[in-house]
């Protein structure tokens, strides 16, 4: 039982330090790309990105590995419950950025891009970064940190996939980079 622990413990371990390391290699890619300005505007649509993720979660992801965690180990019997319930708060935490975005949508206004295409890809990046840490807990309520490893860098794999692929198409903007880290959860 120890071991399988201390396993399970070094696969998470692993899996989530090289999505880290390979975050790293797409932030540096994209800052060496990117003009002073274009940089700026990444960074500032980022934030926005993680404030969406933020007001998606609901502190969700704690409360499912906690409490699916504890009915997979019962009898079972509210585990479809518990996944209705919890997908239910998931969609209605990811509504709300949707219309916040909608309420304050010339607060964002940007020069260089139009505020639509910015307000769309925090959203996009916001929600699919929520969904990523949903379906990790998932997997970690499951004990399924094989999976979860595995799964964990293939993310930033799609990232650099798509900065690669818009560098050899054309001259690489902020729209770019944001799509990229944005879209690359979906994929995953």
């Amino acid at each position: 039982m120890q071991r399988e622990t201390v396993r399970a413990t070094a696969y998470v371990f692993l899996g989530r330090s090289f999505n880290s390391a390979i975050s790293l290699v797409f932030s540096l890619i994209a800052g060496r790309l990117l003009s002073v300005e274009e940089h700026g505007l990444y960074g500032r649509t980022l934030a926005t990105i993680v404030i969406i993720q933020a007001v998606a979660e609901f502190g969700l992801q704690l409360s499912l590995v906690r409490y699916l965690s504890a009915e997979l180990r019962g009898d079972r019997r509210n585990v479809g419950a518990l996944l209705r319930a919890s997908i239910i708060l998931k969609l209605s935490g990811l509504a709300l950025p949707f219309v916040l975005i909608l309420v304050y949508q010339g607060v964002l206004h940007i020069q260089g891009l139009p505020w639509q295409t910015l307000l769309w890809l925090a959203l996009l990046g916001g929600t699919g970064l929520s969904l990523l840490s949903y379906l990790d807990s998932l997997l970690v309520s499951y004990e399924a940190y094989g999976r979860l490893a595995l799964w964990l860098p293939s993310t930033g794999f799609f990232r650099l996939g798509l900065l690669t692929f818009f560098y050899f198409q054309q001259k690489i903007d902020a729209a770019h980079v944001l799509f990229a880290f944005s879209l690359a959860p979906y994929l995953a």
